[in-house]
Protein backbone atom coordinates (compact mmCIF):
# COMPACT_ATOMS: atom_id res chain seq x y z
CA UNK A 1 0.00 0.00 0.00
CA UNK A 2 2.99 2.62 0.47
CA UNK A 3 4.05 1.69 -2.86
CA UNK A 4 0.93 2.56 -4.17
CA UNK A 5 0.53 6.15 -1.74
CA UNK A 6 3.91 7.04 -3.23
CA UNK A 7 2.90 6.55 -6.64
CA UNK A 8 -0.81 8.58 -6.38
CA UNK A 9 1.45 11.48 -4.18
CA UNK A 10 4.42 11.24 -7.12
CA UNK A 11 1.30 12.14 -9.65
CA UNK A 12 -0.23 14.77 -7.75
CA UNK A 13 2.92 16.04 -7.33
CA UNK A 14 2.74 16.76 -11.22
CA UNK A 15 -0.24 18.31 -10.88
CA UNK A 16 1.26 21.09 -9.68
CA UNK A 17 4.05 22.00 -11.62
CA UNK A 18 3.43 24.29 -14.46
CA UNK A 19 2.20 21.49 -17.17
CA UNK A 20 -1.47 21.09 -15.20
CA UNK A 21 -3.15 18.36 -16.28
CA UNK A 22 -6.58 18.72 -16.98
CA UNK A 23 -10.27 17.50 -15.13
CA UNK A 24 -10.01 14.05 -16.22
CA UNK A 25 -6.36 13.49 -15.58
CA UNK A 26 -7.28 14.69 -11.90
CA UNK A 27 -10.40 12.56 -11.56
CA UNK A 28 -8.06 9.43 -12.96
CA UNK A 29 -5.60 9.99 -9.57
CA UNK A 30 -8.64 10.59 -7.53
CA UNK A 31 -9.84 6.96 -8.76
CA UNK A 32 -6.47 5.98 -8.13
CA UNK A 33 -6.51 7.27 -4.41
CA UNK A 34 -10.00 6.17 -3.85
CA UNK A 35 -8.71 2.23 -4.52
CA UNK A 36 -6.76 2.78 -1.71
CA UNK A 37 -10.09 2.92 1.12
CA UNK A 38 -10.54 -0.52 1.26
CA UNK A 39 -11.52 -1.32 5.54
CA UNK A 40 -14.03 0.35 7.59
CA UNK A 41 -11.59 1.97 8.94
CA UNK A 42 -9.96 3.85 5.95
CA UNK A 43 -13.62 5.10 5.54
CA UNK A 44 -13.48 6.63 8.76
CA UNK A 45 -10.34 7.81 8.44
CA UNK A 46 -11.80 9.92 5.28
CA UNK A 47 -14.36 11.54 7.05
CA UNK A 48 -11.81 12.68 9.55
CA UNK A 49 -10.05 14.25 6.90
CA UNK A 50 -13.67 16.12 5.15
CA UNK A 51 -14.15 16.75 8.72
CA UNK A 52 -11.12 19.16 8.70
CA UNK A 53 -12.17 20.48 5.45
CA UNK A 54 -15.20 21.45 4.87
CA UNK A 55 -16.60 22.50 1.18
CA UNK A 56 -15.17 19.97 -0.57
CA UNK A 57 -16.26 17.23 -2.54
CA UNK A 58 -15.57 13.55 -2.30
CA UNK A 59 -12.72 13.69 -5.58
CA UNK A 60 -11.09 16.70 -4.09
CA UNK A 61 -10.84 15.29 -0.75
CA UNK A 62 -9.42 12.21 -2.31
CA UNK A 63 -6.99 14.68 -4.03
CA UNK A 64 -6.00 16.51 -0.50
CA UNK A 65 -5.67 13.12 1.03
CA UNK A 66 -2.91 11.92 -1.63
CA UNK A 67 -0.89 15.53 -1.52
CA UNK A 68 -0.85 16.45 1.58
CA UNK A 69 -3.13 14.70 4.42
CA UNK A 70 -1.48 16.83 6.99
CA UNK A 71 -3.00 19.57 5.77
CA UNK A 72 -4.70 22.17 8.86
CA UNK A 73 -6.52 24.72 6.74
CA UNK A 74 -6.83 25.26 3.15
CA UNK A 75 -8.21 27.89 0.74
CA UNK A 76 -7.31 29.37 -2.59
CA UNK A 77 -4.48 31.88 -3.09
CA UNK A 78 -7.30 35.13 -2.99
CA UNK A 79 -8.88 33.54 0.25
CA UNK A 80 -5.92 33.61 1.89
CA UNK A 81 -5.26 37.25 0.82
CA UNK A 82 -8.64 38.22 2.32
CA UNK A 83 -7.67 36.57 5.55
CA UNK A 84 -5.01 38.73 6.02
CA UNK A 85 -2.30 35.86 5.27
CA UNK A 86 0.01 35.64 2.27
CA UNK A 87 1.51 32.79 0.33
CA UNK A 88 5.13 31.84 0.82
CA UNK A 89 7.03 32.33 -2.53
CA UNK A 90 8.11 29.10 -3.96
CA UNK A 91 5.13 27.42 -2.61
CA UNK A 92 3.02 24.70 -4.53
CA UNK A 93 -0.27 24.52 -4.13
CA UNK A 94 -2.63 21.33 -4.10
CA UNK A 95 -4.51 21.12 -7.40
CA UNK A 96 -8.07 19.77 -7.06
CA UNK A 97 -10.97 19.22 -8.60
CA UNK A 98 -14.72 18.19 -8.17
CA UNK A 99 -16.51 15.42 -9.08
CA UNK A 100 -18.08 16.96 -11.99
CA UNK A 101 -15.23 17.81 -13.63
CA UNK A 102 -15.40 21.34 -13.45
CA UNK A 103 -12.16 23.50 -14.07
CA UNK A 104 -9.19 22.64 -11.78
CA UNK A 105 -8.82 25.34 -8.79
CA UNK A 106 -5.49 25.45 -6.51
CA UNK A 107 -5.72 25.55 -2.50
CA UNK A 108 -2.60 26.07 -0.37
CA UNK A 109 -2.78 24.48 3.58
CA UNK A 110 -2.08 27.31 6.46
CA UNK A 111 1.40 26.23 6.95
CA UNK A 112 2.36 27.69 3.67
CA UNK A 113 1.26 30.89 4.10
CA UNK A 114 2.09 34.04 7.08
CA UNK A 115 0.26 36.49 8.36
CA UNK A 116 0.30 40.19 6.57
CA UNK A 117 1.35 42.63 8.75
CA UNK A 118 -0.49 45.48 7.73
CA UNK A 119 -3.61 43.66 7.30
CA UNK A 120 -6.38 42.96 9.99
CA UNK A 121 -6.28 39.45 11.05
CA UNK A 122 -9.57 37.11 11.94
CA UNK A 123 -10.29 36.65 15.63
CA UNK A 124 -11.77 33.15 16.75
CA UNK A 125 -15.17 33.51 18.09
CA UNK A 126 -17.62 30.71 17.97
CA UNK A 127 -17.41 28.29 21.16
CA UNK A 128 -18.16 24.90 20.23
CA UNK A 129 -21.78 23.58 20.72
CA UNK A 130 -22.04 21.47 24.16
CA UNK A 131 -23.38 18.06 23.85
CA UNK A 132 -26.88 19.02 25.25
CA UNK A 133 -27.06 22.35 22.88
CA UNK A 134 -26.19 20.04 20.12
CA UNK A 135 -29.04 18.06 20.70
CA UNK A 136 -31.45 21.12 20.70
CA UNK A 137 -30.11 22.76 17.57
CA UNK A 138 -30.36 19.05 16.08
CA UNK A 139 -34.15 18.93 16.80
CA UNK A 140 -34.58 22.41 16.22
CA UNK A 141 -33.21 21.76 12.63
CA UNK A 142 -35.36 18.56 12.42
CA UNK A 143 -38.64 20.16 13.58
CA UNK A 144 -38.21 23.02 10.50
CA UNK A 145 -38.03 20.05 8.30
CA UNK A 146 -41.48 19.03 9.28
CA UNK A 147 -40.16 15.75 11.77
CA UNK A 148 -39.93 16.75 15.08
CA UNK A 149 -37.63 15.43 17.92
CA UNK A 150 -39.77 13.00 20.46
CA UNK A 151 -37.57 11.57 23.65
CA UNK A 152 -39.91 8.36 24.86
CA UNK A 153 -39.45 5.18 26.51
CA UNK A 154 -38.37 3.24 23.41
CA UNK A 155 -36.25 -0.54 23.05
CA UNK A 156 -33.85 0.47 20.43
CA UNK A 157 -32.01 3.85 19.82
CA UNK A 158 -33.89 5.98 17.49
CA UNK A 159 -36.10 5.65 14.88
CA UNK A 160 -37.96 8.55 11.74
CA UNK A 161 -41.65 7.91 11.55
CA UNK A 162 -42.53 8.46 7.83
CA UNK A 163 -46.47 8.40 8.80
CA UNK A 164 -47.83 6.97 11.63
CA UNK A 165 -52.08 6.14 12.24
CA UNK A 166 -52.86 9.42 12.90
CA UNK A 167 -50.52 10.84 9.75
CA UNK A 168 -47.80 12.41 11.69
CA UNK A 169 -44.52 12.10 11.54
CA UNK A 170 -41.42 12.73 13.77
CA UNK A 171 -38.09 11.15 15.06
CA UNK A 172 -38.11 9.22 17.95
CA UNK A 173 -35.29 9.31 20.42
CA UNK A 174 -35.20 6.74 23.14
CA UNK A 175 -34.91 9.10 26.42
CA UNK A 176 -32.30 6.66 28.53
CA UNK A 177 -29.59 7.93 25.76
CA UNK A 178 -26.86 10.78 27.12
CA UNK A 179 -26.95 13.66 24.65
CA UNK A 180 -23.79 12.51 22.97
CA UNK A 181 -25.56 9.13 21.94
CA UNK A 182 -28.36 11.19 21.30
CA UNK A 183 -26.98 13.63 19.10
CA UNK A 184 -25.67 10.76 17.09
CA UNK A 185 -28.68 9.42 16.86
CA UNK A 186 -31.02 12.39 15.38
CA UNK A 187 -28.31 13.23 13.10
CA UNK A 188 -28.46 9.66 10.93
CA UNK A 189 -32.31 9.87 11.14
CA UNK A 190 -31.64 13.55 9.65
CA UNK A 191 -29.49 11.81 6.78
CA UNK A 192 -32.36 9.18 6.10
CA UNK A 193 -34.80 11.94 6.06
CA UNK A 194 -32.48 14.52 4.11
CA UNK A 195 -31.49 11.88 1.48
CA UNK A 196 -34.93 11.08 1.16
CA UNK A 197 -34.61 7.13 1.73
CA UNK A 198 -37.85 5.47 1.41
CA UNK A 199 -39.39 2.81 3.82
CA UNK A 200 -38.94 -0.48 2.80
CA UNK A 201 -41.60 -1.89 2.15
CA UNK A 202 -45.68 0.30 2.00
CA UNK A 203 -46.70 -0.85 5.50
CA UNK A 204 -43.20 -0.02 7.13
CA UNK A 205 -43.67 3.23 8.64
CA UNK A 206 -39.76 3.93 8.88
CA UNK A 207 -36.90 4.51 5.96
CA UNK A 208 -34.81 1.32 5.38
CA UNK A 209 -31.53 1.17 7.23
CA UNK A 210 -29.20 -1.38 5.78
CA UNK A 211 -26.79 -1.38 2.75
CA UNK A 212 -26.03 2.07 1.09
CA UNK A 213 -29.13 3.66 3.40
CA UNK A 214 -27.05 2.61 6.57
CA UNK A 215 -23.70 3.26 5.48
CA UNK A 216 -24.94 7.06 4.05
CA UNK A 217 -26.61 7.77 7.61
CA UNK A 218 -23.24 6.25 9.94
CA UNK A 219 -21.38 8.41 7.91
CA UNK A 220 -23.12 11.63 8.22
CA UNK A 221 -23.69 11.45 11.72
CA UNK A 222 -19.99 10.54 12.41
CA UNK A 223 -19.01 13.65 10.46
CA UNK A 224 -21.73 15.71 12.70
CA UNK A 225 -20.09 14.04 15.34
CA UNK A 226 -16.11 14.68 14.08
CA UNK A 227 -17.33 18.54 13.33
CA UNK A 228 -18.85 18.81 16.86
CA UNK A 229 -15.83 17.56 18.50
CA UNK A 230 -18.02 15.07 19.90
CA UNK A 231 -16.83 11.26 20.67
CA UNK A 232 -17.70 9.62 17.36
CA UNK A 233 -16.18 6.17 17.96
CA UNK A 234 -19.49 3.96 18.96
CA UNK A 235 -20.06 4.61 14.92
CA UNK A 236 -18.50 1.49 12.90
CA UNK A 237 -18.18 0.82 9.21
CA UNK A 238 -18.02 -1.99 6.55
CA UNK A 239 -15.71 -2.81 4.02
CA UNK A 240 -15.47 -0.11 1.32
CA UNK A 241 -16.42 -3.46 -0.91
CA UNK A 242 -19.27 -4.40 0.82
CA UNK A 243 -21.15 -1.27 -0.36
CA UNK A 244 -18.84 -0.26 -3.37
CA UNK A 245 -18.74 -3.78 -4.84
CA UNK A 246 -15.57 -6.19 -5.03
CA UNK A 247 -16.18 -7.30 -8.62
CA UNK A 248 -13.62 -5.76 -10.29
CA UNK A 249 -16.30 -5.29 -13.22
CA UNK A 250 -18.41 -3.18 -10.60
CA UNK A 251 -17.76 0.28 -11.46
CA UNK A 252 -16.51 0.91 -7.97
CA UNK A 253 -15.10 4.87 -7.74
CA UNK A 254 -18.39 5.81 -9.73
CA UNK A 255 -20.51 4.32 -6.96
CA UNK A 256 -18.24 6.27 -3.97
CA UNK A 257 -18.42 8.87 -5.84
CA UNK A 258 -21.89 9.10 -5.91
CA UNK A 259 -22.30 7.79 -2.16
CA UNK A 260 -19.48 10.20 -0.91
CA UNK A 261 -20.82 13.20 -2.88
CA UNK A 262 -24.24 12.46 -0.95
CA UNK A 263 -22.71 12.23 2.30
CA UNK A 264 -20.39 15.22 2.24
CA UNK A 265 -23.78 17.82 0.68
CA UNK A 266 -26.13 16.07 3.36
CA UNK A 267 -23.60 16.96 6.21
CA UNK A 268 -22.68 20.02 5.22
CA UNK A 269 -26.63 21.28 5.28
CA UNK A 270 -26.59 20.08 8.91
CA UNK A 271 -23.64 21.39 9.88
CA UNK A 272 -24.45 24.48 8.50
CA UNK A 273 -27.30 25.16 10.32
CA UNK A 274 -25.37 24.08 13.63
CA UNK A 275 -23.09 27.08 13.03
CA UNK A 276 -25.73 29.23 13.25
CA UNK A 277 -26.46 27.75 16.57
CA UNK A 278 -22.62 28.43 17.65
CA UNK A 279 -22.12 31.54 16.82
CA UNK A 280 -25.75 32.50 18.79
CA UNK A 281 -24.79 30.70 21.72
CA UNK A 282 -20.89 32.56 21.64
CA UNK A 283 -23.19 35.72 21.37
CA UNK A 284 -24.83 34.97 24.31
CA UNK A 285 -22.33 33.49 26.72
CA UNK A 286 -19.42 36.99 25.59
CA UNK A 287 -22.41 39.37 26.30
CA UNK A 288 -23.50 40.32 22.92
CA UNK A 289 -26.83 41.84 21.69
CA UNK A 290 -28.64 41.60 18.32
CA UNK A 291 -27.59 44.88 17.59
CA UNK A 292 -24.24 43.78 17.04
CA UNK A 293 -23.20 43.77 13.18
CA UNK A 294 -21.55 40.53 12.99
CA UNK A 295 -20.02 38.04 15.28
CA UNK A 296 -15.92 37.63 14.68
CA UNK A 297 -16.07 34.16 12.60
CA UNK A 298 -13.61 31.34 14.05
CA UNK A 299 -11.38 30.06 11.28
CA UNK A 300 -13.24 27.20 9.54
CA UNK A 301 -16.10 30.05 9.36
CA UNK A 302 -13.88 32.87 7.84
CA UNK A 303 -12.93 30.14 5.33
CA UNK A 304 -16.28 28.95 4.55
CA UNK A 305 -17.55 32.70 4.26
CA UNK A 306 -14.83 33.16 1.95
CA UNK A 307 -13.15 30.09 -0.17
CA UNK A 308 -16.13 27.57 0.66
CA UNK A 309 -19.71 28.97 0.49
CA UNK A 310 -19.38 29.67 -3.24
CA UNK A 311 -18.26 26.68 -4.18
CA UNK A 312 -20.79 25.10 -1.87
CA UNK A 313 -23.30 26.42 -3.84
CA UNK A 314 -21.58 25.61 -7.09
CA UNK A 315 -21.55 21.61 -5.79
CA UNK A 316 -25.29 21.98 -5.10
CA UNK A 317 -26.44 22.99 -7.85
CA UNK A 318 -24.24 20.80 -10.55
CA UNK A 319 -23.57 17.95 -8.16
CA UNK A 320 -27.89 17.61 -8.93
CA UNK A 321 -26.99 18.13 -12.60
CA UNK A 322 -24.40 15.46 -12.91
CA UNK A 323 -25.96 12.58 -11.04
CA UNK A 324 -29.47 13.20 -12.86
CA UNK A 325 -27.19 12.79 -16.09
CA UNK A 326 -25.40 9.85 -15.29
CA UNK A 327 -28.45 7.94 -14.18
CA UNK A 328 -30.21 8.09 -17.61
CA UNK A 329 -30.10 4.55 -19.43
CA UNK A 330 -27.33 3.46 -17.18
CA UNK A 331 -25.81 1.13 -14.60
CA UNK A 332 -26.90 3.25 -11.76
CA UNK A 333 -30.51 2.46 -11.19
CA UNK A 334 -30.25 -0.96 -10.83
CA UNK A 335 -27.11 -1.15 -9.21
CA UNK A 336 -28.24 1.29 -6.37
CA UNK A 337 -31.49 -0.94 -6.12
CA UNK A 338 -29.96 -4.09 -5.15
CA UNK A 339 -28.15 -1.92 -2.09
CA UNK A 340 -31.51 -0.58 -0.67
CA UNK A 341 -32.33 2.35 -2.93
CA UNK A 342 -34.95 2.78 -5.16
CA UNK A 343 -35.26 4.10 -8.66
CA UNK A 344 -37.15 7.01 -7.42
CA UNK A 345 -35.04 7.59 -4.77
CA UNK A 346 -31.84 7.59 -7.05
CA UNK A 347 -33.54 9.45 -9.41
CA UNK A 348 -34.17 12.60 -6.76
Amino acid sequence: MQSDRRSVRGVVDEVRDPERPDAAALLDMAAQEASLLRSGQDWARFLDLAAKHRGYGFAALLLIRASRPDATMLADYDSWRQLGRQVLKGERGIRIVQSNGTRPSTVFDIGQTTAIPSADSWVPGAAPLEPGEALASLSDFAGRLGFPVVRSPYDGVALTVLSNEHGRRFIRVSDHLDDNTAVAAVAHELAHVLLKHPAEAPAVTSPVCRGIAKLQADSVAYLVLRRLSMDAHGIGFPSVSSWAGADPRAPRFGTMLAVGDRVLLTASLVTTHMDSASRTTTDVQQGRTKDVRRAEPDTAQALEATSSAARMRGIHRQAEQFFAAQLKGGWAVPYLGKRGIDAQTARA
